[in-house]
């Protein structure tokens, strides 16, 4: 049986979705590794895996990263994360929807 969509984009974007939220929540905005654990509900761990380039594929968050949409959007949700300090699901939903074609094209 062929992988579904989702499956895809789980395995593969979402990670390279959280490791160039992580890096531009610490790097751009100054948040600590731990504070960003803590908004993503991941491990400090994860964090520090993102960081190193040890989680998400390196070449994909490198692409999620120079996309001017992807960074767009990605800023957005990391402003909305550093003032209420939450996401809600669909917030991710919406933005691997809209990064898909990055996957796609890699």
């Amino acid at each position: 049986m062929q992988r579904l969509p989702c499956e895809v984009y789980v395995k593969r974007l979402l990670p390279a979705i959280r490791a160039a939220l992580t890096y531009i929540l610490v790097n751009e905005y100054g948040v600590s590794s731990y504070m960003v654990s803590r908004l993503l509900g991941v491990t400090p761990a994860t964090i520090t895996n993102y960081l190193r380039g040890r989680r998400g594929e390196k070449e994909l968050v490198s692409k999620i990263l120079n996309d001017k949409l992807a960074r767009a959007l990605l800023n957005e949700l990391a402003k909305k994360l550093r003032s209420s300090g939450k996401v809600e699901p669909n917030d991710f939903c919406s933005l691997c929807s809209a990064l898909r074609g990055l996957v796609n094209k890699y």
